[in-house]
Parts: C-alpha cells; sequence; structure tokens
C-alpha cells in the first residue's frame, strides 16, 4: 500500500515539477495529500509497538518511538499546511508546526538507542569504535552542515528562534545519523542476514531525514522554498522509507520469534 501511494503521488509530483509550478492549489493540494503516508506509517507502527508489549518491552518502545517521530512530521506537516493554505503564511518558520519537527530527532534518537538493546547488541560507547562513530559523525556533519549552510548566513537576531533552530537542528540530525550507523553495524553483526534490509531502510531513512531537513533549512534561508518544490518530494521519499522500514523491523523479529520459538 505505502509502496503504491509513494508511486502514484511521485508520478503527480514529476507533472507538477516539470509543468514549473511553483505556487497554487494543485501544489497545496500535493502537500496536503503526500503526507498521510507517515501519518499511516505511525499509525501501523504504533499498533505493531503494540503487539510487542509496547512500553513493556523494549522492542515495543524502539518501534513506537520511531511511530510517535513519524506521528511529529505529520502533526508538523499539518501545522504547516493550516498556517499556508488557509492562513496564507508563504513560509511558516518557525511556528508551532516546528514543535513536531523538532521531536522527531529525539523519538528517533530514543528509538535507536532502544533498538540497539532489542537486537542484544553488546558493542559499549566505551570502546574506540563506539566513540569514533558516537563523537565523529555527529562533528562531521555539524562541520559539512556549518561549513555548506553558513557561507552566506546572515545572523537576524531579531528573530532568535529562527537562528537557535537553524544552528541546534543540524547537531542533532548527526547526533541520530550517528545512532543509526551504529545500530545498523550492531545489528549486522549480532543477527546476520535477517535484519539486513530492515535496518538498511531504516539508515537510508534517517540519512534521508537529516538531508531533507538541512536542505529545508538551506531553502529558507536563501528564499529557495517553495511548496509542493523539490524538498516537499525529499520528505514523500523519507516517510516513505521510514514506513517501510517499521514494517519490515516488525516482520525481520517476527522471523526471528518463529526461528527460536
Amino acid at each position: 500500500m505505502s509502496t503504491v501511494f509513494f508511486a502514484v503521488v511521485s508520478v503527480w509530483w514529476f507533472t507538477i515539477y516539470f509543468r514549473g509550478l511553483t505556487e497554487g492549489h494543485e501544489n497545496e493540494l500535493f502537500t496536503i495529500v503526500y503526507p498521510f503516508i507517515s501519518l499511516f506509517g505511525g499509525v501501523v507502527g504504533l499498533f505493531m509497538a503494540k503487539r510487542w508489549g509496547g512500553y513493556k518491552s523494549i522492542l515495543g518502545r524502539a518501534i513506537g518511538a520511531f511511530s510517535l517521530g513519524l506521528l511529529g512530521q505529520a502533526f508538523g506537516q499539518a501545522s504547516y499546511n493550516f498556517y499556508i493554505v488557509v492562513l496564507g503564511v508563504e513560509v511558516p518558520y518557525p511556528s508551532i508546526g516546528d514543535f513536531g519537527f523538532f521531536s522527531t530527532g529525539i523519538f528517533y534518537a530514543y528509538g535507536l538507542i532502544q533498538l540497539m538493546k532489542a537486537v542484544g547488541a553488546k558493542f559499549s560507547l566505551k570502546s574506540y569504535g563506539g566513540k569514533a562513530i558516537a563523537i565523529v559523525i555527529p562533528v562531521l556533519w555539524a562541520f559539512f552542515s556549518y561549513w555548506f549552510f553558513l557561507r552566506g548566513y546572515v545572523f537576524d537576531w531579531s528573530n532568535p528562534v529562527v537562528v537557535v533552530l537553524d544552528l541546534i537542528s543540524p547537531i542533532i540530525d548527526g547526533a541520530y545519523l550517528s545512532l543509526a550507523i551504529l545500530a545498523f553495524i550492531l545489528s549486522k553483526r549480532w543477527l546476520g542476514g535477517l535484519m539486513k534490509w530492515p535496518m538498511l531502510l531504516l539508515l537510508a531513512a534517517i540519512v534521508s531525514e537529516a538531508i531533507t531537513d538541512f536542505t529545508f533549512i538551506y531553502q529558507v534561508s536563501r528564499e529557495q522554498w517553495y511548496i509542493g518544490g523539490i524538498n516537499d518530494y525529499m520528505y514523500l521519499i523519507t516517510y516513505t522509507l521510514m514506513t517501510l522500514a517499521l514494517i519490515q523491523l516488525g516482520y525481520a523479529f517476527s522471523k526471528l520469534t518463529d526461528k527460536n520459538s
């Protein structure tokens, strides 16, 4: 279902893009429709989390956290659409919707930590390898983001919330990106091929989220962002990847449970 939705909405977006539409009712309708994949993935994920014991189990907490991260995105998108379509605000940044977007990073980080516990990872952050991944990757990501993003950036302290969000976002993205890489390495080491595709999808979703968030901030700061543009399509890709990752995670752990029973 999610892949069919992605395919249909993708074809629609490409028709918008190649017609050169940067505003209007069709662009607005696209931004209303495509976030439904994040709502779908979040709701499905919560049902899966409940199946695995909910908050009482490590796996339930992991899947539940990823689901809440998707629902945070759905809330952010709904809020942005309200500002843009109903109130006529061209770029509602920052706004209440950014609380939803900001919460995603926190939920994803928590979910990744729980997932590493769920796969039985025995790789300690006290080891040199763990420290390298946990420290170097966020630093490199932040350095790349600031080097690329801050060139020509104007610090407008008349709106300090924007400046703070712009500066903190790369750090948060780098933090959960490093956790995603750690989780992928650990699951591969301890569970072999069973977790390969679910974790690869999860890693792809996390990387896509970080790149998409960066693109949003970059485009807004340079007044290049518009409704229904390339950044919105990037979010469609990100939400689809995370939805598929959640479904595959549930399937993989079901296989693992059947195998061990």
